[in-house]
Parts: structure tokens; sequence; C-alpha cells
């Protein structure tokens, strides 16, 4: 929470110290699911589990990426989007559980599968010190004028 409030505090500084001016705002927000073919029963079962325990939420969408891994591959339309949104639940799962996935690792289970979840940080790059958000909780509102340059 401080982090994203950080985030969101150093993003509005440098946009007000640019020349431009930016009425915008930034809010996070649950992005909803895909039109697509994701079960409702299998994500109103993810979200009651996401709130008692992220990390097994995070084993089950593992499941559903799994899944939508193979429609992908088989070209199916609109698989990419089902498995986009459901990475990037997963990343918040892992948020909201505290985990460092970059520097332990961890034994999620789906439904039938255990998962092994291990990482590395990338060196020089000091992953472990950042916050991940996905790009679909960021909802952005207003106008960014700018005068014309010459």
């Amino acid at each position: 929470m401080i982090r994203r409030r950080f985030l969101l505090l150093l993003a509005a500084i440098a946009v007000s110290q640019s020349s431009c001016v930016a009425p915008i705002r930034v809010k996070v927000v649950d992005p909803p699911p895909p039109d697509h073919r994701i079960s409702d029963t299998a994500l109103e079962g993810y979200r009651k589990l996401s709130a008692k325990d992220p990390l097994a939420a995070a084993g089950r969408l593992l499941d559903g990426i799994r899944a939508c891994q193979n429609r992908v591959a088989k070209g199916e339309p609109g698989a990419v989007g089902d498995y986009n949104y459901l990475v990037a639940r997963f990343v918040t799962q892992l948020e909201r559980a505290g985990v460092e996935p970059w520097g332990a690792n961890y034994e999620l289970r789906g439904n039938s599968t255990v998962y092994q979840l291990t990482g590395r940080d990338p060196s020089g790059f000091g992953i472990g010190d950042r916050e991940l958000l996905p790009t679909d909780r960021l909802e952005f509102a207003g106008k960014y004028p700018c005068p014309n340059a010459s």
C-alpha cells in the first residue's frame, strides 16, 4: 500500500514538473474479466479463495493459465485476452501474499498439479525492491494538454 502511494505520488510530481498541464487522475481498480471463455464458476472460486489464501488462489490461477496457454497454441479467438487477464491476476495474488519470487522458491497447488515457483532477479535490475502492478489495474482519467512545441 505504501509503495503504491509512493508510485502515484512520484507520477504526480513528475507530471507537475513537466511543461504540460496535466489534470490526470490515476486510480487502482479491479478490472472486469474478459468476455471470453473463462468460466464464471472458476472465477468466483478464485475470488473467494483470494480473500482467504492468496497463494492458494495463485495456484488455481496457474491451472487456468495452463489451460489458456493450450487455447492460445491452438489459435482460439479470445484466448490471448483470457491468458493476459489470468497472468495479471496471478501477479496480483503474489503481491497480495507478500511473496518474493526473486529470492525464494514457493510451492503452489492447483486443483491437481503442484507448481514450483522459482525466479531470479536479473542482475543489476533490483526487481526485489519493486512492486509488481498489472497495468490493467490502473485507470486513467482526465486530459493531458500540451502547448505546441515550436
